[in-house]
């Protein structure tokens, strides 16, 4: 799709999820500036997730000033994207979901093949490493970010 028309779709799909009340869930890639100028528009009136995040730390404030929770993948176990683990450090963990995105970004370890929902163990390892917390803390939070998400 040309990009002036992707905006305009999505302008219309938010303004569906206001109408009747619904959370959004986001997965951008190379659009963080448009999807956050976008979302600035309707602070206070939609939120949701953004799937399988990818940006930086400074993109990742300002979702979760929109009201956003950030939800990280197999793909932050890669370790090369530096800017990525930096979010993840830096993610508060009221703002922090963790997934699967399967069939797709296997976790490190299996990075190639396909994906699992058996797999988020391994993206949950990581992340309680890299989070320094308890891996049955974290699950916890994640379990309970995901419900509060849904009673607002």
């Amino acid at each position: 799709f040309e990009h002036n028309l992707q905006k305009e779709i999505f302008v219309c799909q938010i303004d569906l999820a206001v109408k009747y009340k619904k959370k959004i869930i986001i997965h951008t890639r190379e659009s963080f500036d448009d999807v956050t100028q976008i979302l600035d528009g309707y602070k206070g009136r939609v939120t949701g997730i953004i799937h399988c995040f990818s940006g930086n730390q400074d993109q990742m404030k300002k979702l979760i000033n929109l009201g956003f929770l950030i939800s990280f993948a197999g793909n932050i176990t890669y370790g090369k994207n530096s800017s990525m683990l930096e979010s993840l450090k830096n993610c508060p963990l009221e703002s922090l979901l963790i997934e699967t995105d399967s069939p797709y970004l296997a976790p490190a370890g299996l990075r190639g093949q396909q994906n699992f929902p058996a797999y988020i163990p391994e993206t949950y390892n990581f992340i309680s490493e890299i989070k320094k917390i308890k891996l049955e803390k974290l699950s916890e939070i994640a379990v309970n970010n995901f419900g509060k998400l849904w009673e607002k």
